[in-house]
């Protein structure tokens, strides 16, 4: 596996996602804001994303070389296999679904204070990071000083 056009392809392939995303909500943008195009709040973000997708694409044709399309493809499977045989992917895997869980699920429906409780208990027992008796009061510490700061001393609004 050539390194660098396997990290190269990778690259190049998620700024094309990007720029086609950025290229999509600018349009969106503009259609939202009413305004003829050239006035309208969409119209750089349309520039940039065309760019990004100009440049992404030269990118990923210049990783393309050595290899080709099949030989970068098998890189990838490749490259997931050992993936998903990895324990530290499993584990930052679990981690971003309880980050999900958090910002998706609790905060929609739970207070601030409670929902943070609550990931950061979930998350450091997960992380096995001390008792749960000290996991507990670190987290509930950790939230009230978070809300006496930034509530109450500094007026911010917490969702």
């Amino acid at each position: 596996m050539n390194d660098k056009k396997f990290i190269d392809f990778m690259g190049a392939v998620a700024l094309l996602v990007f720029s086609i995303a950025v290229i999509i909500g600018s349009i969106l943008l503009y259609q939202e804001s009413g305004e003829v195009f050239y006035l309208s709040p969409g119209l750089m973000p349309l520039v940039l994303g065309i760019a990004l997708l100009f440049t992404s694409f030269l990118h990923f044709l210049e990783s393309l070389k050595d290899g080709g399309l099949k030989g970068r493809c098998q890189e990838v499977k490749e490259w997931f296999g050992t993936v998903v045989k990895d324990k530290t992917s499993h584990s930052m895997l679990i981690g971003v679904l309880i980050m999900a869980v958090y910002i998706y699920v609790l905060l929609s429906f739970l207070p601030f204070w409670l929902s943070s409780l609550i990931f950061m208990v979930i998350l450091m027992l997960y992380l096995k990071a001390a008792s749960p008796v000290q996991i507990l009061l670190i987290s509930a510490i950790a939230v009230a000083l978070i809300v006496l700061l930034f509530q109450v001393m500094f007026r911010v609004p917490l969702p």
